[in-house]
């Protein structure tokens, strides 16, 4: 599903941000006036480094701070998958190459935009894959 049809002008008010050819001056102004950031896909590691050199890190931080709710991505993990892919989170847990984390539906974290959206809590015990369903609050 396409961002603008997720994010209709009937629920909000959709903006997404270019950082290259920029054409927002304010970039603060604009970050923080957010009550939702959501981060599509990509390759998570040239977007932190873009992030770091405009400083939209820390300016991401700053709005979480003030209550931004922030959503997708790997971003805003410490440690994960590069790979989406159940079977390799699974796998890294039972090696213990990752602790216990985090899994969720596309469009969902804490809240969704879905009706059915899902979240979990994932760890290994005793060599078997344990999965806790998290309270994941629908936006409707």
């Amino acid at each position: 599903m396409d961002f603008y049809e997720t994010y209709h002008a009937d629920r909000c008010t959709p903006f997404h941000l270019r950082l290259f050819d920029r054409s927002v001056r304010d970039l603060r102004a604009l970050v923080l006036s957010c009550d939702v950031i959501t981060v599509g896909g990509g390759n998570t590691a040239n977007m932190l480094d873009v992030w770091r050199r405009q400083g939209v890190d820390e300016l991401l931080r700053e709005a979480w701070e003030d209550g931004a709710v922030v959503t997708g991505g790997l971003c805003w993990f410490h440690r994960g998958t590069t790979d989406s892919r159940r079977p390799v989170f699974r796998q890294a847990l039972l090696d213990g190459t990752l602790s216990a984390g985090y899994g969720v539906d596309n469009l969902v974290g804490a809240v969704s935009s879905q009706a059915d959206g899902r979240a979990l809590r994932i760890e290994a015990v005793d060599g078997e894959i344990v999965e806790t369903p998290l309270p994941v609050r629908h936006l409707g």
